[in-house]
């Protein structure tokens, strides 16, 4: 995949060299996270008067569905930065950029619903005034649903015995019940 990237120069001049480092990260990071759409990075200097050190400013802004990720560091952060040089400077702000997504990914991943098999079972329990019921599996199993799983305002139309499909997804502890469907045209009456 071929990353968008946007390099941004201010108070100093434009670096192929720096360039090319920026274009080195950035390509670790698209094969790290494939899902990147866009990345901008600025690299600031600021001169201090009669001062013969620069400090330095390094800003990453990445774009991903569902998320940016924005890392920024500043040379005076890191300890001795009047002599630091900027290109190890470049590498830690990605370092920080690449532990981001890594944080982000797992966050994605547990969020992350996971449907198991549609199956078939029938209402054992149903308690309207709840909003709450439980299913009897073919295995035998009771399983507990929510009124908000029974998509349409079908809940209040479910009797004890109907034939329903239901799905699952994987809970914090156990399966839940993410969606129950009558089964066949007079499942609901």
């Amino acid at each position: 995949m071929r990353l968008p990237l946007q390099v941004t120069f201010r108070g100093m001049s434009p670096s192929e060299r720096i360039t090319s480092e920026i274009r080195r990260h950035t390509l670790k990071l698209a094969r790290f996270h494939d899902r990147i759409l866009g990345c901008h990075v600025s690299v600031e200097a600021f001169h201090q008067q009669g001062a013969h050190e620069t400090d330095y400013r390094v800003r990453i802004d990445l774009t991903a569905p569902g998320n940016g990720v924005v890392v920024e560091r500043y040379s005076s952060e890191i300890l001795d930065f009047k002599n630091v040089q900027l290109f190890i400077m470049i590498g830690q702000v990605f370092e920080d950029a690449e532990r981001q997504l890594e944080d982000f990914i797992r966050r994605s991943r547990v969020r992350l619903k996971i449907h198991g098999p549609t199956r078939h079972a029938h209402v054992l329990r149903i308690f309207p005034e709840a909003g709450y019921g439980f299913l009897e599996t073919a295995d035998g199993r009771e399983v507990y649903f929510h009124r908000n799983s029974v998509p349409g305002g079908g809940f209040e139309r479910l009797r004890t015995g109907a034939e329903v499909t239901f799905e699952e997804m994987l809970g914090d502890k156990e399966p839940r019940v993410c969606t129950v469907r009558p089964f066949g045209r007079h499942a609901l009456y």
